[in-house]
């Protein structure tokens, strides 16, 4: 188990892009007077935390310095970010596309796919020089 790759940077654009997406939550709340006209809001505070929900994993891979499930997991995270955007899902639930498109204008999902693509690389690299 080697700790020397130094994950700060890439960690703390994820935890900005998590705070984005915890404004976009946020504004379902009480704390927006309007969040009672917010069409389908239960559905995307859903969808909105299961964009988060996984970030806990990524944590404990860094903390205890595995590489191969460092990468595993932002491979999982791309795929699961890039499903967001599809129109439909599987086993019948509600799409998750409408409720980003709603949110878009706090956060774009392209931001923490990039942040996981840095993250895998310097994992993969990491794993290279072992």
């Amino acid at each position: 188990m080697n700790h020397n790759t130094d994950y700060t940077f890439e960690l703390g654009k994820l935890l900005e892009f998590t705070a984005k997406v915890a404004t976009a939550i946020r504004m379902y709340t009480v704390y927006n007077s309007a969040s009672k006209d917010r069409l389908d809001g239960s559905l995307d505070v859903m969808w909105l935390a299961d964009a988060l929900h996984h970030y806990g994993r990524i944590a404990q891979a860094v903390v205890n310095g595995q590489s191969q499930a460092i990468i595993d997991l932002c491979d999982e995270l791309t795929s699961i970010y890039t499903k967001y955007r599809q129109p439909t899902t599987a086993r019948g639930q509600r799409p998750s596309a409408p409720s980003f498109e709603r949110n878009g204008q706090y956060f774009d999902l392209d931001e923490a796919i990039a942040v996981f693509a840095e993250i895998r690389a310097k994992a993969a690299g990491q794993k290279q020089a072992i």
